[in-house]
């Protein structure tokens, strides 16, 4: 099949090559022919078949796997497959079309697979190197060189394209789904019909030369260095060959100017795309600015460091090359170099010249790129390269005829065939056992994942396959699925941190090294052996595939998760259990896990689901927050039992304290209230709690995350500095964070003062108490302890407006100071305070509603009542302060539908959190302003908003009374709104 698959882009070619061998002559006038083509053509013809072969032989197994940028190159091919026609692709940092066009019309005739997509490279690769050949026998006859005889073009082209065939480079380039290969193939055309349109005076190819220059800059960012290559030369020309340039003169503007406007709609998106244009900037290195202040030896040592690439030192990327290994071998590489010096020596003969320009001009990316060496970059040079070594070679070849005559030459011809096979065994050794088999390659390549697609589409069934990845998201699953059969069977989690137990059925757990099951995971729910293994050479397992029956599924899915916990209001998710392990220690990973189970699955991968689990002291500090969702809804089934990983890193500063595990539900709309244990609507909810204790005394210094450090010795502790916001409010607190270490171990329990003072010296407020009082009191601290204490220092109501500044010291419990009496400045804040309102507003829509015993609504604002799916909802609620609250509540806003269904939805404290309840003063109003996105899919028919308060901590809603004075229950109700189709 795919020596079929192979043949059929070729059989255009093959078709017109028999037509013209066979119309319309004699069978005797053919053989004639054949009779007359030169040896050194058949040579050549069959080397061009081992480059075909090699070039579509087992495509999709070598390289193993599917690596990310061909996953992105297909995945532009289908956006043009679904009907959409980019001019530019700006994903994964910009590419430009052309390849992905032509690897659509690909996967339109072979279908979405990792060979449709390597076929297009290798078509491009073949087709390169064809024109190579054609080019080059094109360059070297004897009227264009002056010199040898006829053989000489045959020669070289013969060995340029053996050259070129065997070598790693452009196997490599040839046989991965990239398009930097499209950059050759549309160099080697654009060249080949300039070359013959200006040296035969062809206006039309002439013309066609400046069109295909253009679409070579939508090739590959180094497609710009081929019309380049074009001016340069005809520069050149008018030097050293005026006779020729004068006779197309009037055609080079034309050549250039066709060339312009074809890039023109390619230029014309760039520019106006900042991004776009910024991300191909950073490609350049910092070498360009040190040559625009004057100093070129930076570019002039990465130059050389290219040229280096060709026998001293190549590539150092596994991922394109074997990693440092030149591109010629020793022999081949002093040819190389003597190459360019006969080109050099020859440079006024325009074959010469025009060689040596494209090869330097198409460098030119990898020298401007940095000093990371690419020879990726510099695929556009590959022919002209590989003609250095055939020019001496063929100076060899006449050398030898012309003095020891034709038997000698054939015996020299003997010695390159030689030389030819020991590069052709070094570059298909290269690339087909050393690359392919390094364990880096691999990893890069997915190779694991490649594997296991094709053992799934041979032993799954009906059985279900889960699959570890590690961007299971996207990027793993569309390499899995370019190899696969049956891409649809499989389901993909990041094992990281998530676990899969499915219900009512048996399933393939795939654990791949690329992205393997925690080990947390491995010995909770896989203790049995594995029914397929494949290792590396070295003997480390690359695939693990597990198979679990249903009975085994239904016991470790009541492991755990027997309550129903929390769940969301529509009831998609329940969260089942909150486990967090016991005898946790500071500066060690906390492992908490969160069991959940999906039952209505309406969801998709774009609202950006993902659990938030924090760590929490008594003062709702969070001293370690991690974000999981390595299960999205695209691949959810209906009651699959998900286990997230938590790791919650815990700071080596910390408190032994108790602490507890806080959960929220995030989407890309805002957090999604939780209801707990039939409570009100909440975000984030608390559902597990533990005890840390200390950890042992680091032995070096941690990182810590001091904000603004200032180094202070109190005694025998060391203040390192202090976290804290920029502003404090008049009658609310400010929050600071404060850095300690223990050098020696104290005796008694200090105390922490804490002092704000204008700067003029006024004193605005002082706290004093026990530093960490209750917690980790002083006396307790062990020497070389790093310590974070969390402060909450009170601004008084008529506080001074302005600057002020905060000191802090430490005491004896006598109240006598340690070190500094004044203490040590740790931050600058400002004193606001918000512009308050106590005269009564006039709403749109008077209802007075009690909210507790301290808020009251006085009515609304509501712009627009008939809604529609996908527009902004807006509404602003007037608040009157009847006295001081309690507490910071929480306002929700919910736009319900009919069926009670959340379509829209804003929790927040008043004004943007910028008022919270219990800063407010009696008879103070507010206006406070909400909006959100109403859902997509929101359903057709009366609508109605949902308004209230609840505490953030507990989720206990406020009580709401009308304005007759009777409870109405825990929320107000807006009724008479509708969403409209």
């Amino acid at each position: 099949m795919s020596l079929l698959k192979a043949t059929v882009p070729l059989s255009p070619f093959l078709c017109t090559a028999t037509f013209r061998l066979y119309n319309p002559m004699s069978m005797n006038d053919f053989r004639t022919r054949l009779a007359r083509v030169p040896l050194l053509v058949w040579l050549a013809v069959v080397v061009l078949l081992c480059a075909f072969a090699q070039r579509f032989f087992a495509l999709d197994q070598f390289p193993p796997g599917v690596q990310h940028d061909e996953v992105f190159i297909a995945n532009f091919a289908q956006t043009i497959l679904q009907g959409q026609y980019p001019i530019f692709f700006e994903l994964n940092r910009g590419n430009e079309p052309l390849f992905m066009y032509l690897t659509a019309a690909m996967f339109k005739l072979f279908g979405e697979n990792v060979w449709a997509l390597r076929a297009t490279a290798a078509l491009c690769g073949f087709g390169a190197l064809l024109l190579t050949y054609l080019l080059t026998r094109d360059l070297f006859q004897k009227e264009n060189t002056q010199r040898g005889d006829e053989s000489s073009a045959n020669f070289i082209a013969l060995i340029t394209a053996a050259g070129i065939t065997f070598s790693f480079w452009h196997l490599y380039e040839s046989r991965i789904g990239l398009h930097t290969i499209s950059t050759y193939l549309l160099a080697a055309a654009t060249f080949y019909a300039f070359w013959r349109g200006w040296t035969r005076g062809n206006k039309i190819l002439l013309l066609v030369s400046g069109i295909l220059a253009g679409l070579s800059t939508y090739t590959y960012r180094s497609g710009i260095f081929v019309p380049a290559t074009l001016l340069l030369f005809t520069l050149y020309s008018l030097v050293f060959h005026r006779k020729i340039w004068r006779r197309n003169l009037w055609l080079i503007p034309v050549i250039f100017i066709l060339a312009a406007l074809v890039y023109f709609p390619l230029f014309n998106f760039i520019t106006t795309h900042p991004e776009t244009a910024l991300a191909r900037l950073g490609d350049l290195s910092g070498d360009m600015d040190a040559l625009r202040q004057g100093n070129p030896l930076p570019l002039v040592n990465n130059a050389l460091r290219v040229f280096g690439m060709f026998g001293i030192s190549g590539d150092p990327e596994w991922r394109y090359n074997v990693a440092l290994r030149p591109i010629f071998d020793p022999l081949w590489a002093i040819l190389f170099y003597a190459g360019i010096v006969v080109a050099l020596l020859r440079f006024k003969r325009a074959p010469y010249a025009f060689a040596l320009i494209w090869l330097v001009v198409m460098l030119l990316p990898s020298i401007l790129s940095g000093s990371d060496l690419s020879q990726h970059r510099a695929v556009g040079a590959i022919g002209a390269a590989f003609m250095m070594p055939a020019l001496v070679l063929d100076e060899g070849r006449v050398f030898v005829r012309l003095r020891w005559g034709r038997g000698a030459q054939y015996a020299f011809g003997m010695g390159v065939a030689a030389l030819i096979l020991l590069a052709a065994f070094g570059g298909i050794n290269a690339y087909f056992v050393t690359w392919t088999n390094n364990p880096e390659v691999r990893l890069i390549q997915r190779a694991d994942l490649a594997i296991a697609a094709r053992w799934l589409d041979e032993h799954q069934g009906n059985a279900r396959a889960l699959v570890s990845a590690e961007f299971a998201n996207d990027l793993d699953r569309g390499s899995f699925n370019l190899v696969a059969r049956n891409p649809n069977h499989a389901q993909f989690f990041q094992g990281a941190d998530t676990f899969v137990l499915p219900a009512r059925t048996n399933a393939f757990i795939v654990n791949p090294r690329s992205g393997p099951i925690s080990e947390i995971f491995r010995k909770q729910f896989l203790q049995d052996a594995p029914v397929f293994t494949s290792k590396l050479a070295d003997g480390t397992n690359e695939i693990e595939i597990y198979e679990l029956t249903e009975p085994e599924f239904q016991i470790l899915r009541t492991t755990r998760g027997l309550n129903n916990v929390a769940q969301t209001q529509d009831g998609q998710i329940v969260i089942r259990d909150a486990y967090l392990p016991g005898g946790a220690r500071t500066g060690e990973i906390l492992n908490a896990e969160l069991w959940w189970q999906i039952f209505a699955p309406r969801v998709s991968d774009a609202d950006g689901l993902a659990w938030v689990g924090s760590l929490q002291d008594k003062m709702n500090y969070i001293w370690s927050e991690v974000t999981s969702m390595g299960y999205t809804p695209s691949q959810w089934q209906r009651d699959d039992v998900v286990v997230s990983l938590l790791p919650l890193s815990i700071p080596v500063d910390a408190t032994p304290q108790e602490y507890s595990l806080n959960v929220a539900l995030a989407s890309n709309a805002g957090t999604i209230p939780l209801i707990k244990n039939g409570a009100p609507p909440a975000s984030p909810i608390q559902l597990a709690e533990t005890t840390i204790a200390r950890g042992e005394t680091p032995k070096e210094k941690p990182e810590l995350d001091v904000r603004y450090p200032h180094r202070e010795q109190f005694g025998e502790i060391e203040f390192f500095g202090s976290d804290a916001v920029g502003e404090a409010e008049a009658g609310g607190s400010w929050r600071v964070i404060l850095f300690w270490k223990a050098d020696e171990k104290i005796s008694e329990n200090y105390k922490l003062r804490l002092i704000a003072m204008t700067e003029d010296g006024q004193e605005i407020t002082r706290q004093e108490e026990v530093l960490l009082k209750g917690v980790y009191p002083t006396r307790q601290w062990r020497a070389g302890d790093y310590i974070r204490s969390v402060h909450d220092l009170q601004i008084p109501e008529d506080a001074p407006r302005g600057k002020a500044v905060v000191r802090v010291a430490l005491l004896n419990s006598d109240g006598s100071p340690i070190g500094r009496a004044d203490g040590a400045p740790i931050a600058g804040i400002e004193i606001v305070g918000r512009a308050r309102n106590f005269e009564k507003p006039n709403p749109q829509t008077v209802r007075v509603t009690r909210f507790g015993d301290a808020i009251e609504m006085l009515g609304y604002d509501l712009p627009r009542t008939n809604l529609r799916a996908g527009d902004e909802f807006k509404l602003t609620l007037y608040w009157h302060a009847l006295k001081s609250a309690d507490k910071a509540y929480t306002v929700f806003v919910h736009l319900l539908d009919a069926n009670g269904k959340v379509i829209g939805q804003q929790d927040m404290q008043p004004l943007q959190g910028d008022a919270p309840t219990n800063a407010w003063q009696p008879n103070e109003y507010l206006a406070d302003a909400y909006a959100f996105t109403i859902a997509l899919d929101a359903r057709q028919g009366a609508a109605a908003v949902e308004i209230g308060l609840y505490d953030p901590v507990t989720g206990q809603r406020l009580t709401v009374t009308d304005a007759q004075g009777t409870v109405v229950g825990d929320h107000l109700l807006i009724e008479g709104l509708n969403v409209e189709p």
